[in-house]
């Protein structure tokens, strides 16, 4: 009888063992899967970061891409905020004003190294543009071509004296509009003309030969 009651004691203490023991395996597997999925989360986790920060740069990319010359000439007086972030995207807020209960506020967008433009919004509406470093100067400006330009003549008498301006700035408010149209040669000798109302008003020149 005593071998028996030492047997079952004996059975009895290994399979507490075998208990204890597989318990402890469990939660070691269980902290292994834990492991196991949080390193996996981690990895993702990278992973998608890595993708964000690779997708970023496309993304500034496309936006760059929107602020161009001839996206410049698009925008048109009178037409509102929202149709100019339609097609630029969204400006920036540089500067905000409200005299005699005129609301205005100017935007600006910037493009490739210090090229940029930017609008003034008057009451909801676009009255001035402006833009640099958008086209690269390619004309041959001489200053004769300069002094055959005279007060009065249209743009298009001009660009046929000089070549083909470019739009610097666009205003128009109430009925008046203004705008100043610049001529460029690669070696940065320029010469700029103001028109009123489609005719030539003021003109300047900058180191033309």
């Amino acid at each position: 009888m005593a071998k028996k009651k030492i047997y079952k004691r004996w059975w009895f203490w290994l399979i507490i063992i075998v208990l204890v023991v597989g318990i402890g395996n469990l939660g070691n597997s269980k902290d292994k899967d834990v492991a196991t999925k949080n390193e996996a989360k981690e990895t993702n986790a990278k992973v998608s970061s890595q993708k964000n920060e690779e997708k970023t740069p496309e993304k500034d990319k496309k936006e760059d891409s929107k602020i161009t010359y001839e996206n410049f000439l698009k925008v048109a007086m009178g037409q509102s905020y929202e149709d100019v972030c339609a097609l630029l995207g969204e400006g920036v807020e540089s500067s905000s004003a409200d005299i005699g209960g005129v609301s205005s506020k100017n935007y600006s967008w910037k493009a490739k190294g210090i090229a940029n433009m930017n609008v003034t919004v008057q009451d909801g509406v676009i009255v001035g543009k402006a833009q640099a470093g958008l086209k690269s100067g390619n004309i041959n400006v001489t200053l004769d071509k300069y002094n055959s330009v005279k007060e009065g003549m249209s743009l298009e008498e001009v660009n046929k004296i000089l070549g083909e301006g470019e739009l610097i700035t666009e205003n128009k408010i109430m009925d008046m509009g203004s705008s100043m149209y610049a001529w460029i040669n690669k070696d940065a000798s320029n010469c700029n003309i103001t028109f009123q109302d489609g005719v030539v008003t003021m003109k300047a020149q900058l180191n033309l030969k």
